[in-house]
């Protein structure tokens, strides 16, 4: 079991902790790294874009509401007035 320092936390690698013995080895484990760190990058991506629609989502969800708050007061006046 291998402990990898992540920016979120510690991260457990449940993967074999022996070294490569060959360089054939030592390159395909390089390639798959790499591979797997190009996956994260795209999973954070796409986590952080899905995040910031719904922060934006929830900001105009607010403006409405206050936006319908206000129409709904302006209505009761009108309303008072008659």
């Amino acid at each position: 079991m291998t402990r990898i320092e992540t920016p979120r936390g510690t991260a457990v690698s449940h993967g074999v902790t022996a070294g490569p013995t060959t360089p054939d080895q030592a390159a395909e484990q390089a390639t798959q790294e790499a591979g797997l760190a190009v996956l994260r990058q795209a999973f954070d991506f796409e986590t952080e874009e899905r995040a910031e629609m719904q922060r934006e989502s929830d900001a105009l969800q607010s403006l409405m509401l206050a936006q319908l708050k206000s129409e709904d007061s302006y209505m009761q006046k009108w309303i008072g007035l008659i």
